[in-house]
């Protein structure tokens, strides 16, 4: 036994000896890491667009500009003041999902996302056009001009400038380096061929952008978007009454030719004789069940009278709803977003106006297959609202649908009637 512990003993007191390898600090890693973070950027830039066919020449356009921009984890923005006098502002935030949004005043006065999209309709993903650059980027993309001086990769440069600037152009970008940390960023001369197109012409465009910016101290980026302050105590008086019941009505020229009555619990819809005090044909009622939705009942005629709805057979009410998704949430919508424009007329803010009717307008129609209103629940473009009297709201209501080769308007005309004390013109008997 002693002479297997002496054996062991050198071999023990060698492995206590070996020299743990460390590696040292690489300074440039470490300055690199530091704009893969908040940063901010402060400078000037030049930005030139030349049209290549004569015929557009008079379009060229070139700015000299000073520019901040602000990159955080979930905000971005780059102002740029023109010589020519124009501020141009690019902004996004980032949602809870990781795309881009812009910030927006919801029906109840509180500011919100909506994501942003592309020309397809597709919402787009913050990292892909408002992250980080540097984020990209490791030492190996760094080349090594001068003691003070780094090159980005050319090829890393087209995605780079897209992030940093929204601009799609590539070349040659240079990094000081001072103390142990990157101090300024610079370009002259990215370029990039891109196309114009005008009513399906097209015509080749030079786009060149150069930019000086320094590293600056970071700042928050103000919201876009603040709540409003209640001007309106008639309307909200008159909103205030829409959660004990209303008649909905759609109107053509003035005149109702749909209406809907909601007492608080159950829901009638009458389509051809709107306000009737007894049953006409293909009048339909909503009522609750024990699932929390509403049940259809369908009036055909005076001897069968209300039979409860197949979807099947009349192809409508495919998924039954709440009560509350048949009346929206009109109950709750904000006097507060609205701008008086005349005698009890207004108009939503700004920001409020293209998602305005998004909660709003009863999803009634929806519900049973007869007609949507999307687009004015997502893409409104002129709001007027009327009030009438102390019980009477209408909503006048205007969305513009462009594709690439037209432009479609469309209206609609909601009124709110009976507001607090709608009963139903009478009440139907069911099985």
């Amino acid at each position: 036994m002693k002479k297997r512990l002496l054996l062991l003993l050198p071999i023990l007191l060698l492995t206590g000896c070996e020299e743990v390898e460390t590696t040292a600090p690489d300074p440039l890693a470490d300055a690199l890491s530091k704009l893969q973070t908040d940063i901010c950027l402060t400078g000037t830039s030049t930005k030139k667009r030349e049209f290549q066919s004569p015929a557009y020449s008079q379009n060229n356009t070139e700015f000299n500009s000073t520019d901040k921009v602000t990159i955080l984890s979930d905000k971005y923005e780059l102002v740029s003041e023109r010589n020519d006098g124009e501020t141009v502002n690019r902004k996004a935030f980032k949602d809870q999902d990781g795309f881009a949004a812009e910030q927006y005043l919801t029906y109840q006065n509180e500011v919100a996302l909506k994501p942003v999209v592309d020309g397809s309709g597709d919402k787009v993903v913050y990292s892909n056009e408002y992250g980080n650059p540097f984020l990209d980027l490791t030492v190996e993309d760094l080349e090594k001009e001068t003691d003070t001086t780094y090159k980005i990769a050319e090829e890393k440069s087209l995605v780079f400038c897209h992030k940093l600037l929204g601009e799609d152009v590539q070349g040659e970008i240079k990094l000081t380096y001072k103390d142990g940390a990157f101090t300024k960023l610079t370009a002259e001369n990215l370029t990039n061929d891109t196309f114009f197109v005008s009513t399906q012409n097209y015509t080749k465009l030079k786009v060149t952008v150069g930019f000086d910016y320094s590293f600056d101290e970071v700042t928050t980026i103000a919201d876009s978007v603040t709540s409003a302050t209640n001007d309106n105590p008639e309307l909200e008086t008159a909103l205030s009454g829409l959660k004990d019941g209303f008649r909905f009505n759609n109107l053509q020229d003035g005149a109702v030719t749909m209406s809907s009555f909601f007492d608080g619990t159950s829901a009638l819809y009458q389509m051809f004789s709107p306000g009737a005090t007894s049953p006409s044909m293909l009048d339909m009622y909503f009522t609750a069940n024990d699932q929390e939705t509403m049940d259809l009942y369908i009036y055909m005629d005076e001897g069968t009278g209300f039979i409860l709805n197949d979807p099947e057979v009349m192809e409508m009410y495919y998924e039954k709803v709440s009560y509350d998704y048949l009346t929206s949430d009109i109950q709750n919508l904000s006097a507060a977003i609205f701008k008086k424009t005349g005698t009890n007329t207004y108009v939503p803010e700004e920001n409020a106006l293209n998602r305005i009717g998004e909660h709003i307008i009863p999803g009634i129609y929806d519900a049973l297959n007869l007609t949507s209103y999307e687009e004015f629940r997502y893409a409104t473009t002129e709001l007027t609202v009327t009030l009438v009297d102390e019980n009477t709201i209408n909503f006048d209501y205007t969305a513009l649908l462009t594709t690439t080769a037209t432009s479609t308007r469309i209206t609609a005309s909601f009124q709110f009637a009976e507001i607090g004390e709608c009963e139903l013109p009478y009440q139907p008997s069911i099985a």
